[in-house]
């Protein structure tokens, strides 16, 4: 005798059958996570933070489509890497360069707007820097910059070179600064806004007025990727973007407590 479980699978089959509906799977696609907060945040064994916010948002509008692998650090020299060999599907939040053209894609649509910002120690007199103030300054004014980012090449492209890429994330860096390792960090506001909360760093560090450049951040997609996928991953960003959903959970990251932080 057929059991009550069986039966139940033999008539769902049947009636996919008569109706013509079949269960779609969902295309699973593989992500990673960089140790940049707050755009990823591990916190009691649970990743969270703002791109996870954005890949949650994408599953929701677009069921079809799910996101494995968030809860993994890569570094980010790892991540670009895996996504030429087609290793990794997509990655969310990060910057468009030349280099990074030729190795895989991006969507349209960017994700989130960031600016370049420094950050000296309270007590250091530096005011106002501009990027031909980082130019002209002598070799006893380190700029501080996380490894691997797109921000190494943008400041040796404009001729920064007294730079110190050692740190692989923006804690280490603002440490580094605490300690005299550097005179300045390059950081995008995203970062120092998050940082800067913390008791630590927020009352002896600060941001410096101005903005040194701003840049869009993008998903990452893989050359691998089918057309049909890439399409349909446009098609939501765009929904989410036009409906306001990507910038009410930027802002959501741009809040903190306490003083204003940014002038």
């Amino acid at each position: 005798m057929m059991s009550s479980v069986k039966l139940l699978k033999w008539l769902f089959c049947t009636m996919c059958l008569i109706t013509g509906h079949t269960v779609a799977r969902a295309v699973e696609l593989r992500t990673a996570a960089e140790d940049s907060a707050p755009k990823y945040l591990m916190r009691n064994g649970e990743m969270s933070g703002l791109c996870i916010d954005i890949l949650k948002a994408i599953e929701a509008a677009a069921p079809d489509i799910k996101f494995t692998g968030y809860d993994r650090f890569y570094p980010k020299l790892r991540i670009e890497a895996s996504l030429a060999k087609g290793e990794l599907d997509l990655f969310c939040g990060i910057g468009r360069t030349q280099k990074r053209n030729l190795l895989f894609s991006f969507l349209n649509t960017p994700l989130y707007w960031t600016e370049m910002r420094l950050a000296a120690r309270i007590d250091d007199p530096v005011d106002n820097v501009t990027l031909d103030g980082l130019k002209a300054a002598n070799k006893n004014m380190i700029v501080l910059v996380v490894h691997g980012t797109e921000h190494v090449d943008y400041l040796l492209h404009n001729g920064v070179t007294n730079i110190d890429a050692g740190a692989h994330n923006t804690y280490n860096n603002l440490n580094k600064l605490i300690a005299g390792r550097g005179r300045l960090a390059y950081l995008t506001d995203l970062s120092l806004v998050h940082e800067l909360s913390n008791k630590n760093f927020h009352s002896r560090l600060r941001i410096l007025p101005g903005v040194i450049n701003i840049q869009p951040e993008y998903l990452a997609i893989s050359n691998t990727i089918a057309k049909s996928i890439r399409d349909r991953l446009q098609e939501v960003l765009a929904h989410l973007h036009s409906r306001g959903d990507l910038k009410r959970l930027h802002m959501r990251y741009m809040q903190i407590d306490g003083p204003v932080l940014l002038h």
